[in-house]
Formats: C-alpha cells, structure tokens, sequence
C-alpha cells in the first residue's frame, strides 16, 4: 500500500496556528510492473538480478523473477471534497485481470484502465506478480 500525501499546510495564521488545504496534483502511478528492486537489501547485486549466479552460469527465469520484487496495481481509493467532508470512491480490479471497476457506495460499474489512472488518488494497492 502506498499513501500519497494529499493535505498540506499553506500558511501560519496570526494565532500561529496553521491553514491545512486539500492537494489535488495529479500524482502518476503504474498499473503495472512497478519495480522495488531499487529499494530492496543490498546484497542481492546488479549481477546477481540480471540473471547471473556467482560462478557465472545463467540463473533459471523463474529465480530471477522472484528476485525482482515487481507489483501490479489492484485498488485505487480516491476522496472526493474537502478537508473537512467528502466522499470516497473505490477503483478495484478483480482477479487480477484487466477489468477495473469502480465502487461508489452501493453501484458498482466497469471503468476503463485510463479513468483510474488519471484520478486522483489517495492509497495505491499493489500485489506482488507471480513467478510463474
């Protein structure tokens, strides 16, 4: 899960209290293959996730792959409104294959992939791919 920052502080009142505000930047997110390898323990080298083993022979694909921590797009939350009320709406895609459909309250309709990945979101779900 990933949260994206949407409330910010403006500017410190006379009282030296502060003025909060809603962000509503586009932020940019992957539907697919987001990578973490970049993030992960530094003992599994550059040569090591492309594939070579110490002694130099090839890897098998399938060790590879779970070496390389890559995460496919599953949920999408969005609020709606202000700091102070609004609404939250659901994207959500269903086993694992490409039909998005969007939860809002008791209806629930297919959405296209570009609908979710221009909203603007609040908590990112990914799932780990599989090895397979």
């Amino acid at each position: 899960m990933i949260q994206l920052k949407r409330f910010g502080r403006n500017s410190v009142t006379a009282k030296g209290g502060n003025i909060s505000s809603k962000l509503t930047t586009h932020v940019a997110f992957p539907s697919d293959s987001l990578s973490l390898a970049p993030f992960t323990s530094s003992y599994l080298s550059p040569r090591l996730l492309a594939g070579d083993t110490e002694d130099g022979s090839s890897r098998p694909a399938k060790l590879s792959k779970l070496l390389q921590p890559d995460y496919t797009l599953y949920a999408v939350i969005v609020h709606y409104g202000s700091l102070d009320r609004g609404h939250y709406i659901t994207y959500v895609r269903v086993g694992g294959g490409p039909h998005w459909f969007k939860c809002d309250d008791a209806m629930v309709t297919p959405v296209a992939l570009a609908e979710v990945l221009s909203s603007e979101a609040y908590l990112l779900f990914y799932v780990r791919e599989r090895a397979d």
